[in-house]
């Protein structure tokens, strides 16, 4: 079986080759050709050690990535290739990484270490090295890890993760095992950093294959979104496949039973600052009474456009969506700044302070319900008259 590997890639495997060393393309390259897809990154294992990688490439830039355990970075061709000695892992205490690791000679050691077959597969010279069949479970999209799942876990519980995604961005089923030992260890990805849990999370949630993973797996959701329950999770696994794979948009349809307890969830995962002001946004538009164009627009001046159009989808309400990303496009008047009226205008007419204020929200409002236009003497002329009224009242 030959691939097409590129030109920096074929440097180094042939760099690692002519001074004495085995060189071995690994891991997610391999198995994205094997399943007909373009790899982005290229990963090798070799039995060189890290000095001695080092020693190889010393005509080249080289990055001490994670020298520690084995990995040195060389830029070939201005593309990083992550070079990697072969290692077996010594004892994890903490879930997710060793507290040592052992340089070995052995390919076939450093391959069992990892943690699916569809991953452990090495290719070079027109020769793939598959020792865990992991080319068959590739062909009948099937997850499954490389020796005994329980224990796969137990040294990475974000591997629990890695499966779901995999499951849910490929389309492939996990196997009986691996499965059983996902429900039964997916406690201990509380031992894992909410960042990285997001991480998988969100690709997960935005897969092709969402809806199956969500609802077959929902209690492990549940486990790093503990303010959700299963049922929850399994209802929006129903209507998931029918929301466009956009994370603040899928993101918010999975919290939105939550209401005011979002915030709490979003904080616990760590998610930045923007995603979780949209999220939240929209789920407080939700609530609010999108029945035509015009409550919508007002919903969007007080919480945004993006997020009235995540919850009119939401909602069902697809032309309402379109609508409102229309209003988007042609910048239709929503924010006091838009106003063709400034603070100024309104000091001229005697008022100050918190009045100016209140009386630009009312134009706003205003304008939005179409009871005058943004134009200059029209919103003066307005003004002119809510001003008369406060006097009066």
């Amino acid at each position: 079986m030959k691939f097409r590997i590129p030109q920096s890639a074929q440097k180094a495997l042939d760099t690692l080759n002519d001074n004495g060393y085995e060189g071995y393309l690994v891991g997610g390259c391999v198995r994205n050709w094997l399943m007909g897809a373009t790899p982005h990154d290229f990963d090798i294992t070799t039995n060189a050690l890290p000095e001695q990688i080092k020693s190889c490439f010393d005509g080249y830039r080289t990055i001490e990535t994670g020298i520690k355990h084995g990995t040195i970075t060389v830029i070939i061709d201005g593309e990083s290739l992550e070079i990697t000695t072969y290692r077996a892992d010594g004892e994890y205490l903490d879930n997710r990484r060793p507290e040592s690791v052992e340089f070995v000679s052995s390919l076939s050691e450093d391959l069992s270490r990892r943690d699916f077959t569809m991953n452990a597969i090495a290719y070079a010279n027109g020769e793939l090295v598959d020792l865990f069949s992991g080319v068959e479970d590739i062909k009948n999209g099937s997850i499954r890890c490389v020796g005994n799942p329980e224990k796969r876990f137990d040294e990475d519980a974000l591997r629990i993760m890695r499966a779901l995604r995999f499951s849910a961005t490929l389309g492939f089923k996990i196997e009986s095992e691996t499965s059983n030992a996902i429900n039964k260890k997916c406690g201990l990805l509380a031992n894992i950093s909410a960042e990285r849990n997001f991480i998988e999370l969100k690709k997960l949630i935005c897969g092709d294959f969402a809806a199956q993973v969500l609802d077959e797996y929902a209690k492990v959701i549940c486990e790093i979104i503990p303010q959700l329950s299963i049922e929850n999770v399994q209802e929006y696994a129903k209507k998931v496949g029918n929301i466009q794979p956009n994370l603040p948009l899928r993101l918010a349809g999975l919290l939105l039973p939550l209401k005011a307890e979002a915030d709490i969830a979003l904080y616990l995962l760590k998610v930045d600052k923007v995603t979780k002001t949209l999220v939240l946004n929209a789920i407080k538009a939700c609530d609010c009474a999108l029945c035509d164009e015009t409550s919508a627009l007002l919903a969007v001046s007080e919480l945004g456009f993006d997020a009235v159009i995540i919850a009119a989808e939401l909602k069902g309400e697809t032309g309402l969506a379109q609508f409102i990303k229309k209003a988007k496009e042609k910048e239709v008047c929503v924010h006091i700044r838009q106003l063709k009226i400034s603070g100024d205008d309104l000091a001229s007419l005697g008022m100050s302070g918190k009045q100016i204020g209140e009386c630009l929200s009312m134009l706003l409002r205003a304008v939005i319900l179409g009871e005058v236009k943004n134009e200059h003497s029209e919103l003066l002329k307005k003004a002119q008259e809510l001003n008369n009224k406060s006097h009066t009242d």
